[in-house]
């Protein structure tokens, strides 16, 4: 797994240890551990209604060039850093996204180090259910969660289904979820607003992975 760690048994007394080597001390860091089950059976839609500012739309897509199926989660991030006022290019983005060891522009931490090199601090972070992600977008900032889902289960979305796939959650209510999702076809339709339930399911009933940026 890529980024995040599996494991097939139960574990007992756990202790992390981490190892930073870097040429000097960073001026800031952050350092975040985060755990729930795989699966969850039955996670619960949003309980209230909570937003942020909506970032400026980003179709993959239309503005991704040749690459464009494959960068959503740099798209995701150039859209959460534009929200922050910050000038990004998504193509640019996308470079420092790529990872060449997997060939692919998903792999989370380079996001994270995308992001650091932009002036921005985040973390990936594991969810099981909707109140600490509404504690974020209380703060004011919007979450990049990791959802998937099969065909016909969430209803409104431009991908007929996905194995993994990237959109930015800015409004929840009991009702729907409202996010950016680069996969719509052009800039103007990339605001998308999702049935509560259905993007809980896709969201968190595996995994729920999201990362969070803040300026």
């Amino acid at each position: 797994h890529i980024d995040c760690f599996h494991v097939h048994a139960p574990l007992r007394e756990v202790a992390v240890e981490f190892r930073l080597r870097t040429g000097g001390t960073p001026e800031r860091f952050l350092l975040t551990v985060s755990w729930r089950p795989l699966q969850l059976e039955d996670p619960q839609p949003p309980q209230s209604s909570v937003c942020c500012t909506p970032p400026p739309a980003i179709s993959q897509m239309s503005q991704g060039g040749a690459a464009g199926p494959t960068i959503c989660s740099p798209a995701c991030l150039a859209m959460t850093l534009r929200g922050f006022d910050q000038r990004v290019e998504l193509l640019d983005v996308a470079q420092d996204c790529y990872d060449p060891a997997s060939k692919i522009y998903g792999v989370w931490p380079n996001a994270i180090r995308a992001a650091a090199l932009r002036g921005s601090i985040g973390a990936t972070e594991a969810f099981a259910s909707w109140d600490a992600a509404e504690a974020v977008l209380d703060q004011g900032y919007p979450l990049v969660a990791s959802i998937r889902f099969d065909a016909g289960k969430l209803p409104g979305a431009p991908l007929p289904r996905t194995a993994g796939h990237l959109v930015v959650i800015h409004g929840t209510s009991p009702e729907c979820v409202v996010t950016n999702d680069p996969a719509a076809p052009n800039v103007a339709s990339v605001p998308r607003t999702y049935p509560a339930d259905a993007f809980t399911q896709a969201w968190l009933s595996h995994r729920g992975a999201a990362y969070i940026l803040v300026p």
